[in-house]
C-alpha cells in the first residue's frame, strides 16, 4: 500500500524535480486506458442513462480528493483507500444511477490528485482516471451479478458487494502489473507484488458498501462519517497496529472471549427480527477468531475465514447448497488476497466448508444456532488439530485444547464420522427446516473428519505420490460433501445416508494409518505435534 508522506519530503517532489521521465511506452498504456475509460463511460451514459443527483456526487468527491492527495505517491499508482468511496457510491446508487454515478465518480480521481495537478503530470493524471475507471466497470459487473442473485436488501447489498470485491482487485492487479512490466519490471514479479499490495482494498470496500446502505437506510451524513475513516486504515492496519500488536497480552485474549460469550448470550436477549441476532453473533465469532489469531494483523490468517465464510452465508439468500457452494469460493479468493503464505489457506479449505455448513445450520435453526456455531466449530478445530498442526498460527485452541485427543485421535475419528452418518439418518426422516438443520450439521461434522485427514497428510505423509493421491481424495470428499450430498439430503433423498457414509469413509481410510497404534509412539507423535504447534 502507499505509505503516507509528509508533503514536505523530497520524495513527494521527484515529479517536479524531473529526476526519471515516464517511458513513451507506459505514457501510451495510460492515454489507451483513459480512452478505454471514456468510451465505458460514454457507452454508460447511452444505455442506462441515469445521472445521480449533483449533491451526494460531490459529497463523496470529497473523501476521493482526500484518498487520491494522500496516498498518490509511489510510481505505479497503487491505492486502495479509493475503494471506500467506489464501493460506497456502487451500494448508495445501485436504483438511482447504477452505472453512471460509480463510473463518472472514478473518472474524477486523476483530476483530484492535487500533487499530479501541481507537478502537471497529465500521464499519472489519465492513469489513475483510467484505471480507476475500468477497475470500477469490472467491480459493477459483479455487482450486478450480485443483486440480481441476491436482491436488494441491505444484508443483499452487502454480499453483493463482497462479489464485486473479487474482479476489482483483480483487474487492478493485473492493470498495475502491465504498468511495471512497461516501466521495466518482469510481468510475474510485478503481479506477486500487486496482489498483496492490493488486498487492502478488502477491508476498505467492505467499509465503503457499508457506507452506502447507511446512506441508503439512514442518509448521507451517516456515509460521509463513516467514511473519513477509510482514509486512515492503511495507517493504522498496516503501521501502528501492526508494530505494536505482534502478540497479544493474556489479558487481551481473556476480554475478547469474555466480550464473546457476553454477545452470544445477547442474541437470545435482543428481540425484534433474526438480522440483528446474526450481526451480534458474528461480532462475537470475530471475538474469539481475534483471541485465536497468534499473528500480526497483516497478513491475516486463515481462520479470518471463520467470519467472512459464515457471514456470507447468513447474507446470500438461497437454497443452502447453493449458497454453500458460492459463500466459500468467494470466502476462498479473498482470503488468497489477503493471506501470506497462500498454501495455507488450501489447506483450510475443510475448515471454511464445514464453517460455511455450520452457518448454515445457524441460518435455519435461528439463534440456537449461534450457540451451535461457537462451540461446535472450535471443538471441531481443536480434535482436528490433534492429528497435526493447524494452517494458522493457533493461540488458544490448539496448544490448549489438541493436546486432550493426542492419545484419543482415532477415538474422535469415529465419533464424527458416527456423528455424520446419524445426522444424514435424521435428515431423512425429518423435514422442512429441522430436515435442513439435520442435512447441514452431517455436511459440518463430515468437513471435519476431512479436515482431520488433511492435517495428518500435511504433518504426516511424505511420500509425495502417497501425499498427492490422499489430497485428491480428500479434495473430492470435501466437494462431493458441499454438493451432492447436500443436494441430496435437503431434498430427503435416502440415498443421501450411503453417500455420507461413503464420505466419511474415504477421509477415514486416509486418515487411520496416520495415528500410532503404540502408546511409545503415540507419545513420541504428541511430543512432535507439540514442538509444531509452539513454532
Amino acid at each position: 500500500m502507499s505509505l503516507t508522506l509528509r508533503l514536505e519530503s523530497p520524495a513527494c517532489r521527484l515529479d517536479q524535480l524531473g529526476l526519471r521521465r515516464t517511458p513513451r511506452r507506459a505514457a501510451w498504456y495510460a492515454c489507451a486506458l483513459l480512452v478505454g475509460a471514456l468510451l465505458v463511460v460514454g457507452a454508460a451514459v447511452v444505455l442506462d442513462g441515469r445521472w445521480p443527483a449533483p449533491g451526494p456526487l460531490l459529497l463523496l468527491a470529497v473523501p476521493l480528493a482526500l484518498c487520491a492527495h494522500r496516498f498518490g505517491v509511489f510510481p505505479d499508482e497503487t491505492g486502495g483507500t479509493d475503494a471506500a468511496v467506489i464501493f460506497a457510491a456502487m451500494v448508495a446508487f445501485h436504483d438511482r444511477a447504477p452505472w453512471v454515478g460509480p463510473l463518472v465518480l472514478a473518472l474524477l480521481i486523476g483530476p483530484l490528485a492535487a500533487e499530479h495537478r501541481t507537478a502537471r503530470a497529465f500521464v499519472r493524471m489519465a492513469y489513475d482516471s483510467g484505471r480507476t475507471t475500468l477497475v470500477t466497470a469490472a467491480a459493477l459487473v459483479g455487482f450486478d451479478i450480485g443483486t440480481r442473485a441476491f436482491g436488494a436488501s441491505a444484508p443483499a447489498l452487502l454480499g453483493a458487494a463482497a462479489v464485486a470485491l473479487v474482479p476489482y482487485v483483480i483487474a487492478e492487479s493485473v492493470l498495475g502489473a502491465v504498468l511495471d512490466a512497461l516501466l521495466g519490471e518482469r510481468p510475474a514479479v510485478a503481479l506477486r507484488h500487486h496482489l498483496p499490495l492490493e488486498a487492502i482494498a478488502i477491508p476498505c470496500a467492505l467499509l465503503g458498501a457499508g457506507a452506502g446502505v447507511v446512506a441508503v437506510d439512514v442518509g448521507w451524513w451517516g456515509a460521509g462519517a463513516l467514511l473519513l475513516p477509510a482514509l486512515l486504515l492503511p495507517e493504522l492496519l498496516l503501521v501502528r497496529v501492526r508494530r505494536r500488536i505482534r502478540t497479544a497480552p493474556v489479558g487481551v485474549v481473556g476480554g475478547l472471549l469474555a466480550l464473546g460469550v457476553v454477545l452470544i448470550a445477547l442474541t437470545f436477549a435482543l428481540p425484534g427480527s433474526e438480522g440483528w441476532g446474526r450481526t451480534v453473533g458474528l461480532l462475537a465469532v470475530a471475538c474469539f477468531v481475534g483471541a485465536e489469531c497468534r499473528m500480526a494483523v497483516w497478513p491475516v490468517p486463515p481462520v479470518v475465514g471463520l467470519v467472512v465464510v459464515p457471514a456470507a452465508m447468513l447474507v446470500i439468500p438461497g437454497p443452502a447448497t447453493v449458497v454453500v457452494v458460492l459463500a466459500v469460493p468467494v470466502g476462498v479468493a479473498l482470503l488468497m488476497l489477503a493471506t501470506g503464505p497462500r498454501a495455507s489457506v488450501l489447506w483450510s479449505l475443510p475448515f471454511l466448508a464445514g464453517a460455511a455448513c455450520a452457518a448454515g445450520a445457524w441460518a435455519a435453526v435461528g439463534r440456537v444456532g449461534a450457540l451451535g456455531f461457537c462451540l461446535g466449530v472450535p471443538l471441531g478445530i481443536g480434535i482436528a488439530g490433534a492429528w497435526g498442526p493447524a494452517p494458522w498460527t493457533s493461540r488458544v485452541l490448539v496448544p490448549r485444547v489438541s493436546p486432550r485427543f493426542h492419545a484419543h485421535r482415532r477415538t474422535a475419528l469415529l465419533i464424527a464420522a458416527s456423528g455424520a452418518v446419524a445426522a444424514a439418518w435424521c435428515a431423512v426422516g425429518a423435514a422442512g427446516a429441522a430436515r435442513t438443520g439435520w442435512a447441514l450439521t452431517s455436511a459440518a461434522l463430515s468437513e471435519t473428519v476431512v479436515a482431520m485427514a488433511a492435517l495428518a497428510v500435511r504433518f504426516w505423509r511424505f511420500a509425495p505420490r502417497r501425499r498427492t493421491v490422499d489430497v485428491l481424495v480428500l479434495a473430492a470428499t470435501a466437494l462431493m460433501t458441499a454438493t451432492v450430498y447436500l443436494a441430496l439430503a435437503l431434498d430427503g433423498a435416502s440415498g443421501s445416508v450411503p453417500l455420507a457414509m461413503a464420505v466419511v469413509a474415504a477421509a477415514s481410510f486416509v486418515a487411520w494409518p496416520l495415528a500410532p497404534d503404540r502408546a511409545p509412539a503415540a507419545r513420541h507423535a504428541s511430543e512432535q505435534l507439540d514442538v509444531a504447534h509452539r513454532q
